[in-house]
């Protein structure tokens, strides 16, 4: 017998109201009166009506802390572009435009279903898009996925094999990169079951048989654990008890060739402390309380994993049970559990900024085409590959870069312990050339690994830099193999490099001035560049036009670089370094068209306190450019353009 939906959908509302006080009951009717209405009498496989689908996936949501208006009315209303006649002008028309925009997002998911289905871990770009435009797209999805799942049951069992892996392959790593943990456990255990019924049942009934047993067992080991924390006045930010879900039982079985009753952290607890001393304090204080497992121990915080995951991990037999205990100062917690959903809004590290950034530009990019009905080429990471780690966390780094330039991008510590790196499962020589989707596992060892040799290897110069100083080396000093490469290049690099750049203002023979290379982009004679005396003015240093060491140097000793006169090209590119605020990009595409440029292709790069834009553009007059962008110069959002 099916359920109402009215009675479903006062439920969902009350339980909503609870969580938040603040709801706006009139738009939450409007998107259920309106869905209801789309979906009509059609009904599901399961034999209810199929607007119980949405109200399920809503239900989902407010039972993950999710009571929020437009993201619950989009819930409600996901499905109606899809699968009715009714249009995304409609869900605005009957709700407000946020609501309308969050279902397309969904719809253009849902269509794109073919692209899905072959998703693998690699694949970061469905990610990225999807977060780029609105993370709540990504999390109703999510929802959606776990409402199926559990009707899943009715369907074949080729079927059902299909979206349980699929559910494995494509949504939990996404949660795991949002971090939606909880979300994750439980589309894990439902494609679990559906995979390996047999297995799922076993530990089902040997597990789940006595929950209420083991929540006790819990909450008793969880009181003794603080107890002897608050006795020793022990200083602790919480302290928080879990109990393993089926499917990480079921891998550790499995990974680790196990019996259940050798997997003993099935009760765990997590201690967040404010220092790394009170770290080791409390697994000091632990280890005279009681007896560890000595090989359960790993110290993640002096040896971090791959993805820099940092924290401290033991089991100690507490009475007669043993539980894992896990020790972690507040900022290595953020770092292991803040995934986009979280950092999104809390920014942390340098490299969370930059990325934020990239995506923060990738959705001006797609706005202003989907605005000029555009076909223009969007290349946010031109020049530039996009890694992922173990754990799906995405590392852009240079074209040609190598697993010794990812893992020093992750860490120092990385870098200069790694022993070996896998790059999709595979073991690589440390000079193989990583391309875009690759997934690098860094191998670690106890003793320090980094040498000389590497500085040849690395690709980016934050490498070398990071290198030199793990070596002790000074800035500049080279290995006496880079010595001698760089005696017999010298030469030949700078008459190239001097033969393409005609001159430099005020001097009409290049060489009555010394003009040295600068070190820490090295251009060559195919890069835009800008160029600095030194402070004595005895020579000049080339820098790359987007090189971020330029901002930290004394604009007053800028010389202005004329490049050689080309053959007119049917395209142009022009770097823009630019402000980095809000709608920036916008601004400076719509200037191109008010300019009577026809734009080819958009990408970008990331400087000091700055962005450049890059755009390859045509004109309809041809020839030099520059007058048409002498306004564009002059704006105080502008620093700097280059044409090439």
């Amino acid at each position: 017998m099916s359920v109402d939906p009215d009675t479903l959908f006062a439920e969902l509302y009350e339980r909503a109201k609870k969580r938040n006080p603040l709801l706006e009951e009139e738009l939450l009717k409007k998107a259920y009166a309106f869905a209801k209405k789309a979906h009509g009498d059609v009904m599901r496989k399961t034999g209810s009506l199929y607007i119980t689908h949405p109200l399920g996936v809503a239900k989902i949501l407010v039972g993950k802390g999710y009571a929020r208006s437009e993201i619950l009315s989009a819930a409600l209303l996901h499905d109606v572009i899809e699968d009715t006649e009714y249009t995304k002008a409609d869900i605005a028309k009957a709700t407000n435009d946020e609501v309308a925009n969050l279902v397309e997002g969904l719809t253009k998911i849902r269509k794109q279903r073919v692209a899905m289905d072959i998703y693998k871990a690699e694949n970061l770009r469905k990610i990225l898009l999807a977060t780029a435009k609105d993370v709540r797209v990504m999390i109703i999805k999510i929802a959606d996925r776990i409402d199926n799942l559990e009707s899943l049951g009715i369907f074949r069992r080729d079927k059902q094999i299909r979206i349980a892996k699929e559910t494995l392959d494509v949504y939990s790593p996404i949660t795991q990169k949002l971090g939606l943990y909880d979300f994750k456990a439980e589309l894990e255990d439902s494609a679990f079951r559906y995979l390996n019924p047999d297995f799922y049942s076993f530990l089902s009934v040997k597990i789940n048989a006595n929950r209420v047993v083991r929540r006790k067992r819990k909450n008793e080991l969880l009181k003794i654990v603080k107890d002897k924390l608050a006795e020793n006045r022990v200083p602790i930010v919480q302290i928080t008890g879990r109990a393993k879900h089926l499917y990480s039982i079921y891998k550790k079985i499995k990974n680790e060739n196990k019996l259940l009753e050798q997997i003993y952290d099935l009760y765990g607890f997590r201690i967040i402390c404010e220092t790394q001393k009170q770290c080791y304090d409390i697994y000091h204080l632990f280890q005279q309380l009681w007896k560890e497992l000595p090989d359960r121990h790993k110290d993640y915080i002096k040896n971090p994993k791959p993805n820099g995951y940092q924290s401290l991990h033991a089991n100690f037999v507490i009475g007669d049970k043993i539980a894992e205990i896990q020790v972690r100062t507040k900022e290595m917690d953020y770092q292991a559990e803040s995934g986009v959903a979280t950092h999104w809004k809390y920014k942390q590290t340098e490299r969370d900024k930059k990325f934020d950034k990239k995506l923060n530009w990738l959705r001006q990019l797609l706005r202003w085409r989907a605005s000029q009905n555009s076909r223009l080429l969007v290349e946010i990471f031109k020049d530039e590959i996009i890694t992922v780690t173990p754990k799906g966390d995405p590392i852009v780094l240079k074209e040609g870069s190598t697993p010794i330039d990812f893992a020093f991008t992750i860490h120092s510590a990385v870098g200069s312990f790694m022993k070996a790196a896998k790059v999709n499962g595979d073991i690589v020589s440390l000079n193989h050339k990583l391309k875009s989707g690759d997934i690098v596992d860094i191998v670690t060892s106890k003793a320090k690994t980094v040498n000389a040799n590497w500085i040849g290897v690395a690709k980016q110069t934050s490498t070398i830099a990071k290198i030199r100083k793990e070596l002790g080396l000074a800035v500049g000093h080279a290995t006496p193999k880079q010595a001698r490469k760089k005696k017999i290049e010298t030469k030949s690099d700078k008459k190239q490099f001097h033969n393409y750049y005609q001159t430099l203002d005020q001097f009409s023979d290049l060489t009555k001035k010394k003009v040295r290379i600068a070190k820490c982009c090295s251009p060559n004679s195919q890069d835009p560049i800008v160029a600095f005396y030194t402070k004595a003015k005895k020579e000049i240093v080339v820098h790359k036009f987007d090189c971020s060491h330029q901002h930290a140097l004394d604009d007053r000793l800028r010389v202005n670089v004329k490049t050689r006169t080309k053959k007119t090209r049917s395209h142009q590119t022009v770097h823009i370094i630019v402000e980095d605020r809000p709608g920036i990009v916008i601004d400076i595409l719509n200037y191109f068209i008010q300019h009577n440029f026809t734009i080819i292709r958009a990408s970008s790069k990331e400087g000091k306190s700055n962005m450049i834009l890059i755009l390859d553009v045509t004109h309809k007059k041809g020839g030099d450019i520059k007058d048409e962008l002498a306004e564009l110069q002059a704006t105080d959002s502008v620093s700097g353009i280059k044409i090439e």
